[in-house]
């Protein structure tokens, strides 16, 4: 008789394991399709961000370009000395500080780009391994326990019978 409970024991938790399984597969499949929604905004939020950066960038080239025009036509701007310094080297002035900031921005959004979406896909495989090893435990140890129970009682009819 024990060997019967014991093999419908076991023969209910493998149902339980497929049922998990399942389970967790379609856990796994909607927090995919979340993980794929959330890097797809992701992903058009920091293309905007780009855009607006670049039509940023064009303004502040034009206002530049403005400054520059009325440096070199020696209007009156009330600068300090350091800024009139910076102003008398065009090239420098174009490309070190105009366009510097500007590339310095966009590293700034393609870092914050590239961070979210790597923990978006870090929390994702942390999250759908930490159920699959759960489970897997719960899954052994529950096994583990119905062999254990079975001895247990095995060993306790045998005693018993002993006695009689």
């Amino acid at each position: 008789r024990s060997e019967t409970l014991k093999e419908s024991l076991l023969n209910l938790e493998i149902f339980q394991i497929e049922q998990y399984e399942d389970l967790i597969e379609q856990f796994e499949e909607k927090y995919g399709s979340i993980r794929s929604n959330t890097l797809d905004a992701c992903r058009l939020f920091f293309e905007k961000m780009r855009d607006l950066q670049g039509a940023y960038f064009e303004k502040v080239k034009e206002k530049a370009g403005e400054l520059l025009t009325k440096f070199q036509s020696g209007e009156n701007m009330n600068l300090r000395d350091e800024a009139l310094q910076v102003l008398a080297d065009k090239d420098a002035f174009m490309t070190g500080v105009v366009t510097g900031s500007h590339e310095f921005r966009l590293s700034k959004i393609d870092a914050k780009d590239e961070e979210l979406a790597k923990r978006e896909v870090e929390n994702y495989e942390k999250v759908t391994s930490t159920i699959q090893e759960a489970e897997k435990e719960r899954s052994r140890t529950r096994t583990d326990d119905v062999m254990s129970m079975t001895k247990f009682f095995e060993r306790e009819i045998d005693e018993m019978a002993a006695e009689m």
